[in-house]
Parts: C-alpha cells; structure tokens; sequence
C-alpha cells in the first residue's frame, strides 16, 4: 500500500522503505525523505503547511514539505493524510552532554521561533484556554482515587487567575527534544506543528523543561538535577535576550508545569495505553511542587 501511495511522488527507484519506530505511522524513504500517516483533518494539515511555509521565509528551520506529481502537498486515503518531507540530518538535544552555551542557543531559537509565530498571527488556529477543563480533570483524577496532594489542586486552581494575565499568541504547543534536530550543537530543525494553536507562550517553555524531567525518570537522578538547573537558567536567560519575558510570566512557569502534570495524568487515564504512566506523572508534580525554587529565576 505505501508503495502506490509513494507511486504519486517522483521518487528514485527501487523504494527503500524503513519505519522510523516500531509500530509508528513514520517511514523513512530512500534515506533521504521521511513518510507520515496521520488522522489530522485537511484543514489542520493545511495550517501546518502554512505555519512551514511562514517559518521558512522568517529564516525558522522548520521541515521542508515535498509535492506530489500533481503538485499536492498530501494524498489523502480514507481518513488518513500522508505526507512527505526531505530528510533533515540531526540529533535529538542529550541534556547529559548539553552545556550553558547550547541551553543559551536552545533558548535563542524558541523566542526566534515565537516571534515568527507572533508575526504570523492568530488567525491560522484556534484558541485554547488550559484551565476550562481544568476541574473536570480534577474530578476524573478523584473518580479514579489516584493520590495527589490536595496542595498540588490547590496550586492549579490558583492558576486560572495567574493565567488570565500572561501574554498570549500562536505557540508549538509540543516542543519536546524529539521535536527539535541539532547537528554540532546547533539547532538545525523544528519539527511537528500539528498541535499548534494560541496559548501563553511559557506553555511552550513550561512543556519543553518539564520534558527534560520526565524523560526517563530524570528528576529522580540527583547529579542531573544539578544539570537541568544551569541548562533551565540559562535557557531562560537566551530566550530573554532575543524574546523579553515578563517577571509575571517567570514566576508563573512553576505552576503551569503542574497544571501540564494534572492534564497529562487525566490524558493517561482516558488512553488505556498510557495507564501505567500515571503514578510516574503523579510523582514529578509532587517533585515539581516540592521544588518551586528552583523554578525562579531573575533575568
């Protein structure tokens, strides 16, 4: 099947075709272009090609997206939308061998990368407010008696007003290390705008730091703490010198990594396969509201 999908493309023949991840809609084609499937509407497929396309004049490094024989962006099949994109060759960011030079880089790049999207405008996608649903994922999280501190729902609560006031404008929404290439320590590509939509902008800084914990129990590990420390303040002082960040904004990054941690363990109940996750999530919010000092920062 992905062959005649791929017939619509000229590509070189014969087709080597090699999936990404086990079990993933990925593929990468002739090592050269990378192959996706995925369930998105063509709508949210055309805002994603509308925010490379900006990015691309704006000197963003995002992904380059190849046309059909016909001039197609996408071949549609059902409900699915593939889509092809050249090969970028990069590394996904290692904290371990990260330093202070490459968190000020990191830094410089995502408030490059928000300008961009601040520029580009509001219109292309919609708008979300993280605390509407807020208390009904509370309530799901009570339903299924999964043990969170009544301090940690007291401090997400608190944010709704928190987050009424913080700066506002269209945002990744999932930057993560596996949606950013480097090569040489430098940024070479952003990756995946699917989820993009208009949201406070420390959510993208909020999601990508707290990342950095989760991934593999990180925040359990002392001697990485130590390094996730240095990399988030000087990730912060980057993104301040290309981006001015708000002391309000600063001092809200700490609860908005919670209410993140109460959304993911709500996500985790309603995904069958991602339940077993959830007493890992309950246990970095209790990490993350036990160490809000190390969560501020004066720029």
């Amino acid at each position: 099947m992905l062959e005649n999908l791929l017939s619509t493309y000229d590509l070189a023949q014969p087709l080597i075709i090699e999936p990404v991840f086990e079990n993933s809609n990925i593929w990468q084609i002739n090592n050269n272009y990378i192959f996706k499937k995925s369930h998105e509407e063509e709508k949210d497929i055309d805002k994603i090609l509308e925010i490379n396309k900006f990015l691309k004049q704006e000197n963003i490094p995002s992904a380059e997206y190849v046309k059909t024989r016909s001039g197609d962006y996408y071949i549609t099949d059902g409900d699915n939308i593939y889509s092809l994109t050249r090969k970028i060759n990069g590394e996904h960011l290692n904290l371990d061998g990260g330093d202070i030079k490459t968190a000020r880089h990191v830094g410089v790049e995502i408030a490059r990368l928000h300008k961009a999207l601040k520029k580009m405008g509001a219109e292309i996608a919609y708008e979300s407010d993280l605390t509407s649903e807020l208390e009904g994922q509370i309530e799901q999280i009570n339903a299924a008696n999964i043990d969170i501190s009544p301090e940690i729902i007291k401090a997400c609560l608190d944010f709704k007003s928190i987050y009424k006031n913080l700066p506002r404008q269209l945002i990744h929404r999932d930057i993560h290390s596996g949606n950013m290439l480097f090569a040489n320590s430098r940024l070479v590509c952003f990756l995946d705008f699917d989820s993009s939509q208009i949201n406070a902008r420390i959510f993208d800084i909020a999601y990508f730091v707290q990342s950095l914990l989760f991934i593999g129990g990180n925040y359990k590990k002392s001697g990485f703490i130590n390094k996730w420390t240095e990399f988030f303040g000087a990730f912060l002082q980057g993104y301040n010198s290309e981006n001015k960040l708000t002391e309000h904004e600063v001092q809200a990054i700490h609860k908005m990594c919670l209410v993140m941690q109460v959304s993911f363990i709500s996500f985790y109940l309603w995904l069958e396969e991602k339940r077993a996750l959830v007493p890992e999530r309950v246990s970095l919010a209790q990490w993350i509201y036990n160490n809000g000092h190390i969560f501020t920062f004066k720029l």
